[in-house]
């Protein structure tokens, strides 16, 4: 979740979080997946996922329960 690998971008996900240009994401979010998530989830759902990667099988995906926080200030699930 704080790997610096680029989180891609593209036209759907720039709409989704309110930015009109990559850079304009890029600055606001990062390279972090965890920016993504609203500020108030971040701690909660870093340690989930932590807990998650420790005892996951093969191919179980994580499903968090999180806000999104966008670039021009809606949150959603």
């Amino acid at each position: 979740m704080d790997t610096k690998e680029a989180i891609s971008v593209n036209k759907s996900l720039l709409e989704l979080f309110g930015c009109e240009l990559s850079s304009e994401f890029y600055d606001y979010y990062g390279q972090s997946l965890l920016n993504l998530i609203s500020p108030g989830d971040q701690a909660r759902v870093k340690e989930e996922f932590t807990d998650f990667v420790e005892s996951a099988v093969d191919e179980e995906r994580f499903r968090g329960d999180c806000q999104i926080l966008t670039a021009d200030a809606r949150t959603f699930n």
